[in-house]
């Protein structure tokens, strides 16, 4: 309610600021066809707003920042000043918009910066921003997919758009659009204030009346202290103000009349004695002023509802010495009204002079994390090869921003765009028929282990030529399937055929030998020519211990680790820019789908001669981009510039070249094979009969008929499942924004191991839905049984010393954070006896809240400075007097 109230008030102040220079007019005359016309009239008839000296209201200017700066400053009563380094805003004397601005950032809706620009026109999305942040409005983003332009709405301002579309505050435009970069109108505003009146109206004030006549009604003089403090704490707890519903107000001033009838009075007794003449009265003496700490103790309350860490250490301090001041007066039964004066004056001064902490700038990552997992979901089979390139930089750079803690919302932007445009820009390959090499790949490794000294040189001969015969079909890409099956039983005999020498003590190369095959595999074209002489260098040196039959196994050993190290220390070059052909290709194959025929021979020359050169620089493997680029201008221009023949009565095939066009988008991969046969018999029917000059209509109808049944019977394949993280990666990061410091040792190590093995199966792409789930509850379990840390038991022990004998006195006790806390007792040591033995005296136990003025109050013992010992033990009971909690050395506190 409080919200709403300010809300309405923001808007009749901003009503006011709009037209502070008008005067009355009967009649507005520029709104006859607006379209808030009835909106304005409305308010217009309410006197809430009124148009310009000339009659008009001009419905379409613009309101400025520092305009709507200061309606918000005069709305939200922000006085207080901040010191900012705007270049662009100079002096009261130069800028009469100076102290606004510095009130702005002073209360934080704005943030100091190099330049504001603070007569530029103020934008829809800053408006709502403005709103949210000054009004505390909650942030519900969902609520702006209403609008299809909601992904060009700001962050900061997303949320607090949503609330008000959530509230019809707000609508949009009928193209079901916001615009939120556009400049606010007077009408825009007009509307927001049209729909908030009438969904809430303007709520009163509460009637504060019996609420202070019920406080004023008991004086603390009489009653006795311990009634009365009771009484202070239940007034402090139902502090309300006008600003609060009637209802609050109503119900907090019967808890307090409620309150009032515990209070217990002061009674003073006349001693009775014999009757004696008459002596003259003695004037009464004056009453005891009165001293008013009403005010003194809900500043109070107000200062202790406020959080330090929303404040600037310096004048949280500040803050805290004015407070523990305040509450000294506030409990000292003595104080003057002066000094509550006092006190209250430099609380209040304290709590004004509080300096918010200046807010880190969230950086959100939802979407670059949602676009690398789309990413890393990709299969590097499917794309060629020059196309996956870019996409695993840009993921790589993506990952890198992602983990990065301190990186900022520009780099996480600009990484998710890179990365967006990579897996826009990715090619798939054409498929064509596989020859498997596998098997014959395998063989030729299983070969090239072998040592040619364990073998005859007969039937290491036959092993060569085979093993030639097999890398050579393996190395060719044009190999059929049959030389490959050809080479690999040739290269299975030789292997079977070779027969082992006598065995003699030999050195090991296995690894030596694997090592080389894995180096001559690379390519140098690959890598820098500095990393890749220290791999030729290493490989050679490799390949002569390789061949030397008289190595040791130690040269064997130094050659393997200098090839490895080589190898590891290879450096890939840096990837040359990327040509985009996509668009030359794509128009060259629309230039080719074009007949002759249809056009005049003057304009298909020229057509002809440009898609002969796009022809010619598609194929340049170097041509440039700029080549490209004019190859795809004038091929476009040519076709532009076909003119049609005259027309002849023509066979009617519009329809079937749109269906043989939508069905050649279509992708095998995505049905079924038998079905997918049906269309490519339709399809290649319907493209001969499209081609045929001579077809007839029935013909061209027959086919596109066909054509269409077989697309509508295509049967789509199952897709995989897919694994929902959402949940998981949400219960993350509420569990990273927990503290530790705030959850005892043992519930937060249970929820620090739930967090690692949901962090694990939230990175593992190949996690299954299962494991995702079980991660996710257990997370949660983790996180309902934290348990928070107990606050330490404190006692305050006081010791009043007796007016007619100092030396002894009475105790009292306030006890804090133990749990059903009725009654105490206080055990204490009395000086030596006679005989020098200690002497410790315990009293009996009673309740806490028992009045000091009680006959025969027990807690009594010796002045700690007359016994010679300084602390007590205080033992604390429930009602039952089970011992709760001891507390052993208090120091007692001597009243005044």
């Amino acid at each position: 309610m409080k919200k709403v109230r300010r809300v309405v008030s923001f808007i009749i102040v901003l009503s006011m600021f709009m037209l502070s220079l008008t005067s009355v007019y009967a009649q507005i005359t520029d709104i006859d066809t607006h379209w808030a016309k009835n909106e304005i009239n409305y308010l217009v008839e309410k006197g809430i707003l009124t148009g310009y000296p000339d009659g008009t209201f001009k419905p379409e200017n613009n309101v400025s920042k520092v305009e709507f700066y200061k309606i918000i400053n005069n709305t939200m009563g922000y006085k207080e000043e901040a010191t900012f380094e705007f270049k662009d805003v100079r002096s009261p004397e130069e800028d009469w918009f100076y102290y606004d601005v510095s009130k702005a950032v002073k209360a934080g809706y704005i943030t100091d910066g190099e330049f504001l620009y603070p007569t530029e026109f103020i934008t829809r999305e800053e408006v709502a921003r403005i709103i949210g942040v000054t009004f505390k409005l909650n942030e519900n983003p969902e609520f702006t997919a209403y609008f299809k332009d909601n992904l060009l709405i700001s962050l900061d301002a997303l949320g607090f758009i949503g609330t008000l579309k959530e509230k019809e505050y707000i609508i949009g435009f009928p193209d079901e659009t916001f615009r939120p970069t556009n400049s606010i109108k007077r009408a825009e505003l007009v509307k927001m204030l049209y729909n908030i009146l009438v969904i809430e109206g303007i709520p009163q004030k509460a009637d504060l009346t019996k609420y202070k006549a019920a406080l004023a009604a008991v004086n603390e003089s009489d009653y006795t202290k311990h009634s009365w403090a009771a009484y202070q704490n239940i007034v402090l707890a139902n502090v309300v103000t006008e600003d609060n519903t009637q209802d609050e107000v109503d119900a907090a001033t019967e808890t307090i009349i409620n309150a009032q009838k515990e209070l217990v009075k002061v009674y003073r007794y006349k001693p009775v004695v014999p009757e004696e003449p008459e002596e003259p009265e003695e004037p009464e003496k004056p009453e005891e002023p009165v001293i008013d700490k009403i005010e003194l103790a809900a500043k109070i309350s107000e200062a202790e509802r406020l959080n330090e860490e929303d404040y600037t250490a310096e004048t949280w301090t500040v803050l805290e010495t004015a407070l523990g001041r305040a509450i000294e007066v506030n409990n000292n039964t003595e104080a003057t009204q002066e000094q509550v004066n006092e006190a209250l004056t430099a609380l209040e001064d304290a709590i004004q002079g509080l300096e918010e902490k200046q807010e880190e700038p969230v950086v959100d990552k939802t979407a670059l994390t949602a676009k690398i997992s789309e990413a890393e979901r990709l299969n590097e089979e499917d794309y060629t090869a020059e196309t996956w390139t870019v996409l695993e930089t840009a993921l790589g750079r993506a990952i890198e921003v992602n983990n990065n803690t301190e990186a900022t919302q520009e780099q996480v932007n600009e990484a998710l765009t890179a990365l967006e445009d990579a897996i826009q820009g990715l090619e798939e390959k054409q498929e064509e028929p596989v020859v498997d090499k596998t098997a014959l790949t395998a063989k030729i490794s299983e070969a090239e282990r072998l040592n040619e000294e364990d073998y005859t040189a007969e039937t290491w001969t036959v092993l060569e030529t085979a093993l030639g015969r097999a890398i050579e079909v393996n190395n060719n890409t044009e190999a059929t399937q049959e030389q490959v099956n050809e080479a690999l039983t040739a290269l299975e005999d030789a292997i079977q055929g070779l027969e082992e020498k006598q065995e003699e003590p030999v050195v090991d190369k296995t690894a030596l030998t694997a090592k080389i095959s894995e180096a001559e595999r690379l390519n140098e074209e690959d890598y820098t020519a500095e990393t890749w002489t220290v791999l030729e260098t290493a490989l050679g040196r490799a390949i002569e211990v390789n061949n030397n039959t008289e190595a040791t196994q130690e040269q064997v050993n130094e050659a393997l680790t200098a090839l490895e190290d080589a190898i590891q220390g290879l450096e890939e070059k840096q990837e040359e820019p990327v040509v985009d052909k996509t668009a030359l290709t794509a128009k060259i194959s629309e230039a080719e789908r074009l007949n002759e025929e249809d056009y005049t021979a003057e304009t298909w020359t020229v057509l002809e001669t440009a898609l002969g050169r796009a022809i010619e620089v598609n194929n340049n493997t170097e041509a440039t981009q700029e080549q490209v680029n004019e190859a795809l201008t004038a091929l476009e221009d040519a076709i532009q510039g076909l003119e049609e023949k005259q027309e002849e009565p023509v066979v009617d095939k519009t329809a079937l070249a749109a269906k043989i066009s939508e069905a050649e988008r279509l992708n095998e991969e995505d049905y079924t094979a038998e079905t997918w046969t049906v269309l490519e018999t339709a399809l290649g029917r319907a493209i001969e009969v499209n081609n045929n000059t001579e077809a007839t209509q029935e013909q061209v109808n027959e086919a596109l008929t066909a054509l269409e049944d077989a697309i509508q019977g295509l049967e789509e394949k199952q897709e995989e499942p897919v694994v929902d993280k959402t949940a998981l990666t949400a219960k993350i990061s509420e569990a990273e924004g927990l503290n530790e410091e705030d959850y005892t040792p043992e519930t937060w190590t249970v929820l620090e191991t739930a967090l690692g093995r949901a962090i694990e199966v939230n990175n593992n792409t190949e996690a299954t839905q299962e494991q995702v789930n079980e991660a996710l509850t257990v997370l949660e379990n983790a996180i309902q049984g934290l348990e928070e840390k107990q606050e330490e038991p404190v006692v305050v022990a006081t010791y009043h010393p007796q007016l007619y004998m100092p030396t002894i006195g009475k105790i009292s006790v306030e006890v804090n954070n133990v749990t059903n806390a009725v009654k105490f007792s206080v055990t204490y040591h009395l000086s030596p006896d006679e005989q020098g033995n200690e002497v410790i005296r315990t009293t009996e136990i009673i309740d806490i809240n028992t009045p000091l003025t009680t006959e025969g109050y027990p807690i009594m013992f010796y002045n700690p400075s007359t016994t010679g010992y300084d602390t007590i033990t205080i033992c604390i009971y429930d009602a039952n007097e089970n011992l709760l909690y001891t507390f052993e050395s208090v120091v007692p506190v001597t009243a005044r």
